[in-house]
This record gives structure tokens, C-alpha cells and sequence, in this order.
């Protein structure tokens, strides 16, 4: 399924793929203030209140009570190309009712005890952050010739937002090392209505609906390390243990009906099952970073982020609700493969109150190569495999007691998915094929990050 459209030719724009659940990706964006100019490289850093997310090792290098809010805001778009993308950037109105403003970020970092001279030995951060949002909403209807159906309406609103609220700590031993935990609780919440009518000869119809509803909740635990190795080289290094599962909550309703006044037949199914249980787990994550920082002119980083293969089932379901499992058109069965993603950014102090930064990052798939070839036909749907790469453009803007940043991320990436042949026959009950296909996504979030030192 692909996203509803929508551009700003001055503000956001973003192609997406295969509109879904993301269960593939780790990071469509950057987050935090600094890090989002740096790519993402801020793990050897770490040393703004988002460093709480990177590396609680790092907060300790905050001289002051901080606090930072950063905002995504974007609009989307679909293609198949990244060119015929670029082409439809003009279609602006429909912008206004499918602009999204993410609070990606908002974190606060204190000092607990400072040396004789001022600098912190131990501080602590508070925040929360949106590492992933997916949100659509579609309404079509089209002339079909597939089975009975002469018309056929179609309507998917799908939101599917990760949150993580964290606490961290962090503790300088000596000039050299450093070191600090943190623990997230890592929740998502996925909502997802789809509703079908198809219109066939004379009277007859058919309409279906499903709403599916889903939350998970999990508590991540990190250690990080941060290392002065002299030379202005940093050192840093942070370990997440596999999720905690915490609690969770699933329901599901579907309603199903149709009739032929021509033979007299008519049907009507009406199911809803609560108390499901609902999954969404993190495996072992590792990041290591560098940084080379040339006091008041630049700084140099690289990260290495390795996430280790987990899988697990979005929502189970009884066993004999065939039903049901064929009228949710989401993939829920997760397998997610290891993947190594790096991120390489840079930043240049042009004037005591001007920097500007520019990043890079990868954003490797994880789920299973799709078998075959494009134009292939499959009886089931799967997870998208599109890989990506991702550069960000940041200024800073350095005040006495504020520090502003904004700019611009991209990531464009190109794969294959497969993609119903018919949409909205699964949710009536009736069969359909899937077709592989090739595909290819943009993200462009313009992005604003405020810091407050107090």
C-alpha cells in the first residue's frame, strides 16, 4: 500500500514507500540537537542533553543545567523514482491537512557534583524521544473488474509512533575516563482502520471494516563509556541490553457483510477479540564512536551502530480465527536480520556565534531479501527491503544562554517490496495475489533544535 501525498517545497518533503508499520528500520532520522548536524555520529560526544540517547557517559561533559527541544516537521509524497519525486513537489494543496510536526526530542541534564574548579564529576538527564512515527491516511475509489466488484471504495488510516522516556547518570572518574547508564521505557503504540465497500451488478454489495489496535511496552537498560585519549581524540562506546517486556494490550474488531438481491443471499460476520497480546522487542545493540575536536574551529566524529537479529509476532492470535488473520493486511510476523548502519559528520565554527554542520548516515534494512524476481507473484505479503542513505545540512546559531539549530536531513533509499494486486480484497475475504516490485523512498525533514543553558 502507498501513502497518501503530500509536498512543501520549502519546508519538507518526503517520499515514502509501502505505506505499513516500519518494522525494518532502526532510525529514519537523527535525533537530538548537535547530533542531527553530526549525522548521528555523537556517541565519542555525547555532551548536550540528547546525549542521554547516544551515550550517558557523555552527559557529565554538560557545564550547565541544559535543556533541549528538537522538532521534525514534514510532509510526504509518493514515487517511484527519485526524479519523478523531485517533479511533484509543486502540489501544495494538499499539504496543510497532512503536515506532521514530530517532537523528536526534548531532554534536560543537571549537575549533581563539580570539582574545585567547576567541572561536573557527576550529572544526571532526564527526556524523551520519538526515534520512529508512521502515519497515513488514504481514501480512494476506483472502477475494478476483480470478481464481483464493479466499484470499489477504500479507505486506511494507519499511526504507528515509538516513544522512549529516559533517566541516566553519569560519573567523570578522571581526566581520561567517564562513564554512565541510562534505562528508556520504550513504548509503541500502532493504530490502524481499514474499511472496504465494493459495489458489484445492480444492488448487490459488500463492505468490510477492521481496526486494529496495539500497544507495548518495554524497559531498555545501557552502559557507556567515554575515553579522553588525548590529541583532542574521544573514545566512546555505549551497550543496550535486549528489551525488558513490561506490558502490552491488543484488540481487534472485524465487521464484514454483503448482499445480492438478484439470488437472495446475504452474510454478515461481526468478530472482536480483546486481551491480545501484542509484541515489539529490541535486540542487543552496540554503538562505538570517534571524535577529533579542534577547540573552537571543528570537530570531526564516526559511529559504528551494530544491532543484533530478533523476531517476534506484532499481535497473536487464537489459533482457528481464520477470519481475523486474513483481514489484517499488515505483516506481522517480524524477522529482523543484523544489521551494521555508520554514521560520519562533521562541524566548522565559522564565527563565535555561527557553525555549520553536515552529516552522513546509512539506514540499512532488516528484514529477509524478498525471493525471485520483480514481477514475481506471491500468495502472501512481506516486509519491504529498501536500504538507504542519508546526509544532514545544520546551522547553529550560539547565543549567551541559548543555542539555536536548523536545517535540513535526507535519506533516499531504493529496494523492492510486494504489493497486494488488488487492494482491500483481503479485508472482503476474498483472495489475492502479490507482486514484487521495485521501489524507492525519500525522507527531507526540515528540523529546528532550541537549547536553553540556564
Amino acid at each position: 500500500m502507498r501513502r497518501a501525498a503530500c509536498s512543501l517545497a520549502l519546508l519538507a518533503l518526503t517520499l515514502a514507500g509501502p505505506a505499513r508499520a516500519d518494522d525494518t528500520h532502526y532510525h529514519d532520522y537523527p535525533i537530538g540537537g548537535r547530533a542531527v548536524g553530526l549525522g548521528g555520529a555523537f556517541v565519542a560526544l555525547a555532551s548536550d542533553p540528547s546525549g542521554l540517547y547516544y551515550n550517558p557517559a557523555g552527559i557529565v561533559d554538560s557545564r550547565h543545567h541544559s535543556v533541549q527541544i528538537s522538532t521534525n516537521l514534514y510532509g510526504l509524497e509518493v514515487a517511484d523514482t527519485f526524479f519523478d519525486a523531485l517533479g511533484q513537489v509543486g502540489e501544495l494543496q494538499t499539504v496543510f491537512a497532512d503536515l506532521n510536526i514530530i517532537p523528536s526530542s526534548a531532554a534536560f541534564t543537571g549537575v549533581i557534583d563539580a570539582d574545585d574548579d567547576g567541572k561536573p564529576t557527576t550529572s544526571y538527564a532526564l527526556g524523551s524521544f520519538v526515534p520512529s512515527y508512521r502515519s497515513l491516511n488514504l481514501d480512494s475509489a476506483s472502477e475494478s473488474d476483480i470478481g464481483p466488484c464493479r466499484q470499489l471504495s477504500y479507505e486506511r488510516s494507519l499511526l504507528d509512533r515509538t516513544f522512549l522516556f529516559g533517566a541516566a547518570a553519569g560519573h567523570r572518574l578522571d581526566d581520561t575516563w567517564q562513564f554512565g547508564t541510562s534505562a528508556f521505557l520504550a513504548y509503541r503504540s500502532l493504530r490502524d482502520r481499514e474499511e472496504v465497500a465494493c459495489f458489484g451488478d445492480g444492488s448487490a454489495f459488500s463492505s468490510a471494516s477492521t481496526n486494529l489496535n496495539l500497544s507495548a511496552a518495554s524497559l531498555l537498560l545501557s552502559f557507556g563509556i567515554k575515553a579522553h585519549l588525548g590529541h583532542n581524540l574521544y573514545l566512546g562506546g555505549t551497550i543496550t541490553s535486549p528489551s525488558i517486556r513490561l506490558f502490552d494490550s491488543g484488540s481487534i474488531r472485524v465487521r464484514r457483510g454483503g448482499v445480492d438481491p438478484d439470488s437472495g443471499d446475504s452474510e454478515f460476520l461481526l468478530k472482536e477479540l480483546t486481551d491480545l497480546t501484542a509484541n515489539t522487542r529490541y535486540s542487543t545493540a552496540i554503538r562505538v564512536g570517534l571524535a577529533w575536536v579542534i577547540p573552537g574551529t571543528a570537530t570531526l566524529a564516526f559511529d559504528a551502530d551494530f544491532r543484533a537479529p530478533t523476531k517476534y509476532d506484532l499481535v497473536e492470535l487464537p489459533p482457528g480465527e481464520t477470519e481475523i488473520r486474513d483481514a489484517i493486511t499488515l505483516t506481522t510476523h517480524v524477522e529482523r536480520r543484523a544489521v551494521l548502519n555508520m554514521n560520519l559528520g562533521g562541524e566548522y565554527l565559522v564565527t563565535k556565534s555561527l557553525s555549520v554542520a553536515l552529516g552522513l548516515f546509512t539506514n540499512f534494512s532488516t528484514a529477509p531479501n524478498i525471493p525471485g524476481a520483480v514481477g514475481d507473484t506471491f500468495k502472501q505479503d512481506s516486509l519491504p527491503d529498501i536500504d538507504a542513505f542519508g546526509g544532514s545540512l545544520v546551522l547553529g546559531f550560539f547565543g549567551e544562554y541559548t543555542l539555536t539549530r536548523a536545517g535540513f536531513t535526507m535519506s533516499y533509499g531504493e529496494g523492492t517490496d510486494v504489493v497486494p494486486s488488488s487492494q482491500g480484497l483481503a479485508a472482503l475475504g476474498q483472495a489475492t495475489d502479490y507482486l514484487k516490485v521495485d521501489y524507492s523512498q525519500l525522507f527531507l525533514y526540515f528540523f529546528v533544535s532550541s537549547t536553553f543553558r540556564y
